[in-house]
């Protein structure tokens, strides 16, 4: 599964590059072990055309009742990388325009 999730991801950056007419790196995502998927360490992550993903590490399941617990915790470290070093704001996504995510994004397949 994560060497789709890496393909998919490589092949919407570039979908992406050619949309807005700019060049944006050539497979930047790639599977490094078992369980977790990273950018390369050559890659200027100023050049991606779609929210940047550094690493992907699939974990263990969260049980329904720590869920929003969970959800609560990363909304308020989202908001706090915001407010405290706004330079950074990147990690977690920004509100400009259409094509941005607001917050942070979880996902999970079952």
């Amino acid at each position: 599964m994560l060497t789709w999730i890496a393909e998919k991801l490589n092949e919407w950056n570039h979908k992406a590059g050619i949309t807005k007419g700019a060049v944006c790196g050539d497979s930047p995502y790639r599977v490094i072990d078992d369980h977790t998927i990273e950018t390369a360490e050559t890659v200027d992550l100023n050049g991606f055309c779609r929210p940047v993903i550094e690493k992907i590490i699939l974990g263990k399941e969260i049980k329904d009742k720590d869920v929003c617990k969970f959800l609560e915790v990363v909304d308020d470290a989202s908001h706090e990388i915001k407010r405290r070093h706004p330079k950074k704001r990147f990690a977690t996504g920004f509100a400009v325009g259409k094509e941005r995510f607001a917050s942070s994004v979880i996902v999970s397949v079952t």
